[in-house]
């Protein structure tokens, strides 16, 4: 698709956004290692009950086929803020704990800095894990200066205000940031190794003594509805990214939360998450914006393993739902999530919808809104899933997906085929296989051979959309998750 055409795309839509039209309230509410099948509006036999998405699904969208870029964390928040695919940025393997630097590279666009171009008021709540540049101690420069600002916090990337913390809730250092500055100093050590049972519950490191774990959501959550409520009240539209440092580890429900679900301390975080969404969507409602208010529910992953889900699939509840693979893995259960949006101005209520879609689209989603135009070098991947939310495609508007696992293997996903490329090849027919059973690589050599040449030329690219060709940050090699691991000494 050249220039021109891609224009006249844009101007197909754009009609929805005259100048009659006001500009949307866009809130992406973005959960931590929930699964597809612990969303009860998408798993009728799961085991967890979530009315608040539940509630949101029948007044909005449920998309059945929606994927994350990544099985894990940190390069799928990369993707979801730049509408890039994280293996072109420095980091190709794993996630960033809580001290790395900023990957986000300087001067790269990203969501919110586009909207805040665009009159947007911008802001975050939550878990950030795409790093910051903490200060040194100039006596020390091995240790942190928790007194003096940090660098490239997510108010260097766009957004007008920041609370929350530097990378998950099982990376230290324990403690709330408030723009580009900590609250208070982490003068405490924790040990979160374990907690009724469950181990990888955290890990040990500096915490701040008002920072109590188990009620992170709740004051994230308060956080959250207080903004919202702040910004509703403003002129301009807002963004507001609201990142949930839960379900994932260190399974900390708050105390009226622990026994609510028949399936332990994991069980009852997905029912409080569910419940602090809901707050989120009342407080919309309650400050009467809700009508014009763009909503969408997601998740960065699929459920991890190591929460005890093989205790919970003999008791009949399948984290993953139908499909193979968990957090971390090619297969579909490690990227397929959860993908809800509710726009009441204009997005059919009860709808469900097959089309394929991927949150690196939401960059160019939100340009196509504001009626923007995205330059070469940003976006690179990002397509708009905007024609699939408002039911105006009459054809698929994904060409192909490419997934990445926490190792750095890559696999691609064109129309029905999925390619992982693995030392022996998989291939599946997702149409006829969804499960990922029959791995059909030796009966199609040629489809092997075509999505391989296709995903090499994206990376070769440095783009998967039209446009001038773009240099990945660091080079990618397609079998770079192949790398054995270092022994450890």
């Amino acid at each position: 698709m050249n220039k021109f055409i891609l224009s006249l795309v844009l101007m197909s839509t754009s009609f929805l956004f005259a100048n009659t039209d006001k500009l949307p309230n866009i809130v992406y509410i973005y959960a931590d290692d929930l699964g597809y099948g612990d969303v009860s509006c998408l798993n009728p036999n799961g085991l967890i009950s979530t009315p608040s998405i539940d509630k949101v699904a029948q007044q909005g969208m449920i998309f059945t086929d929606c994927h994350s870029s990544a099985s894990v964390c940190t390069p799928s928040r990369y993707s979801l803020m730049t509408g890039r695919y994280s293996w072109r940025s420095s980091l190709k393997k794993g996630v960033l704990t809580g001290y790395k630097k900023a990957i986000i590279e300087d001067g790269r666009m990203t969501v919110a800095s586009l909207l805040k171009e665009n009159g947007y008021n911008t802001a975050m709540i939550g878990k950030w894990h795409l790093g910051m540049n903490w200060a040194l101690n100039s006596k020390n420069n091995k240790k942190i200066d928790y007194s003096r600002a940090i660098k490239k916090t997510p108010t260097s990337n766009g957004f007008d205000y920041f609370y929350g913390i530097s990378a998950s809730l099982d990376f230290p250092p324990y403690i709330y940031i408030e723009n580009d500055r900590a609250v208070g100093e982490p003068t405490e050590h924790i040990d979160l190794s374990f907690n009724q049972g469950i181990d990888r519950h955290g890990r040990p490191g500096p915490i701040e003594p008002k920072f109590k774990v188990n009620n992170v959501l709740t004051e994230l959550t308060q956080k959250t509805t207080a903004k919202i409520s702040e910004l509703s009240k403003q002129e301009k539209p807002f963004f507001l990214y609201f990142s949930l440092t839960s379900p994932h580890t260190p399974c900390a429900p708050a105390d009226e939360f622990i026994g609510k679900s028949s399936l332990g301390l994991y069980g009852d975080f997905v029912m409080e998450t569910d419940y602090r969404i809901g707050q989120v969507i009342k407080a919309i409602k309650d400050n009467d914006i809700e009508h014009n208010t763009l909503v969408i529910i997601s998740s960065d992953n699929g459920c991890a393993t190591y929460i005890g889900h093989e205790a919970f699939q003999t008791k009949g509840h399948y984290p993953s739902y139908i499909f193979r693979g968990y957090k971390g893995s090619l297969f579909e259960g490690g990227h397929r999530v959860p993908y809800i949006v509710k726009w009441p101005a204009k997005v059919k209520a009860g709808a469900l919808n097959d089309t394929p879609v991927s949150q690196v689209g939401f960059l160019a989603t939100c340009a196509e809104i504001v009626g923007a135009e995205l330059p070469d070098n940003a976006g690179e991947d990002s397509v708009s899933n905007l024609p699939a939310m408002l039911s105006l495609n009459k054809k698929p508007i994904w060409e192909s997906f490419i997934h990445k696992n926490g190792r750095g293997g890559l696999a691609i996903r064109h129309n029905e085929w999925k390619l992982i490329l693995t030392k022996v090849p998989a291939l599946y027919n997702l149409k006829n296989d969804i499960k990922e059973q029959k791995n059909l690589a030796l009966q199609y050599p040629e489809i092997v051979s075509r999505l391989t040449k296709l995903l090499q030329k994206y990376v070769d690219d440095g783009r998967s959309t039209p446009g001038e060709k773009q240099q990945n940050t660091t080079p990618v090699d397609i079998y770079m998750g192949h790398t054995p691991r270092k022994k450890k000494k």
